[in-house]
């Protein structure tokens, strides 16, 4: 899917959840926090998003943990985002302290995203984001080199199932 399209179907869906809050607010504007320096891949997504909802959105860059910090102080004072992107492992801490409310998204919305994704926002059958990106991690080793400290590796599986051979491969890479 491209960014663009995931960016808007992300503000989208959890615009969604805000609309009722969205008509009350008197200017019309929908707040977003974004990661620095990572708002570029979403300002096509914001500016079609203001077109279909005729609503404006102040999108501000701020780093991950300077948004959880603030939100603790400018969510209780009702300045907080409508809108705000933060890593999944930091949703359980922010969820405990209230700082993020449940989301009511569409199931068909909701199957989109792959179970993985869409489960890792959830916190006691309860749903608080939807996913920006899916990361994943690729293991890339030399053949050569694994080969001649430990042999073969039954793939990924073959390395998790024997950590001591990353042991061995250490002196082999005169790490």
């Amino acid at each position: 899917m491209k960014k663009n399209t995931l960016a808007a179907l992300i503000l989208t869906t959890l615009a969604a959840g805000q609309l009722a809050s969205l008509q009350a607010h008197a200017a019309g504007q929908l707040n977003v926090w974004e990661d620095i320096k990572k708002s570029a891949g979403i300002k096509t997504a914001v500016s079609d998003f203001e077109k279909q909802y005729n609503v404006k959105v102040n999108l501000q860059e701020m780093p991950y943990a300077q948004q959880l910090e603030k939100l603790r102080l400018d969510g209780p004072a009702g300045i907080g985002p409508d809108v705000l992107v933060i890593p999944n492992d930091q949703l359980g801490g922010a969820v405990v302290q209230g700082l993020l409310s449940p989301l009511s998204v569409d199931q068909a919305k909701q199957d989109a995203f792959t179970p993985a994704s869409i489960n890792a926002f959830r916190m006691d059958n309860a749903l608080y984001g939807i996913p920006k990106a899916v990361e994943t991690l690729v293991l890339i080793y030399n053949k050569d080199l694994i080969g001649q400290a430990a042999g073969q590796p039954a793939g990924l599986a073959g390395l998790l199932e024997n950590p001591a051979r990353a042991e061995q491969i250490r002196p082999a890479r005169q790490v």
